[in-house]
C-alpha cells in the first residue's frame, strides 16, 4: 500500500516503513546500563526485527542513540557533522569514547571493594563481581578470585562461616 504525503506532493511514503516507524521504540544509548558495542548490536537485532530498510541504519543510529550521547559524536567531529560520516565510522568513533582500555589495577581494586548488599541476593552479588572481574586479568585464576571475593564480601556472617569450613575441608 502507498500513502500520498500530500494533496500535489510527489513524495510517496510505503505504508510498511509508516506501520514500522510507529511500531519501532528503542531506548537511548545509556553508558550506565550497557556498553555502547552491546547497544550497537541490540540496535542491529531491533532492525532485523522490525524489518527495517538497512540502507537507512545510519539515520536510525543517530536518531536513536540519544541526545547525549549525538552531542559528543558532534563534539569529537567537529569541524564535521555525524551526517557527513558512515555508520561504521560513526560505530568506531563512539567505541573508542565509551570504552577505554580499563586499568587492571584499578580494575582490581573495585574488585576486591566490592561486598553484598543488604538487598542483594547471592546470585546478584555472584553476577555483579563476575561483571567487574571482566577487566581484572585474572586468567586462570578467575574461578578462585570469585570464589574467594564472594565469600569474603558476603554480608550474612552465617553463610560467610559455612563457606569458609567448606573451603578448609576441601584442602
Amino acid at each position: 500500500m502507498v500513502l500520498m504525503t500530500g494533496d500535489n506532493s510527489s513524495e510517496i511514503v510505503s505504508f510498511s516503513t509508516l506501520n514500522m516507524a510507529a511500531a519501532f521504540n528503542f531506548e537511548a544509548f545509556n553508558p550506565e546500563v550497557m556498553t555502547w558495542i552491546r547497544w550497537v548490536k541490540r540496535l542491529k537485532i531491533a532492525l532485523e526485527l522490525f524489518g527495517c530498510d538497512v540502507t537507512k541504519k545510519h539515520q536510525f543510529l543517530l536518531h536513536y542513540m540519544g541526545a547525549s550521547t549525538y552531542n559528543v559524536l558532534c563534539d569529537k567531529l567537529l569541524p564535521k557533522t555525524p551526517e557527513e560520516n558512515t555508520y561504521k565510522q560513526i560505530v568506531q568513533i563512539l567505541d573508542e569514547h565509551f570504552n577505554l582500555t580499563p586499568n587492571d589495577i584499578l580494575e582490581n581494586y573495585r574488585f576486591h571493594l566490592r561486598k553484598q548488599k543488604a538487598e542483594e541476593t547471592c546470585e546478584e552479588f555472584l553476577l555483579e563481581l563476575r561483571k567487574l572481574a571482566v577487566h581484572c586479568n585474572f586468567r586462570t585464576y578467575l574461578d578462585t578470585a570469585l570464589r574467594n571475593q564472594f565469600v569474603f564480601g558476603l554480608n550474612n556472617q552465617r553463610i560467610q562461616s559455612k563457606e569458609n569450613s567448606k573451603i578448609g575441608r576441601r584442602s
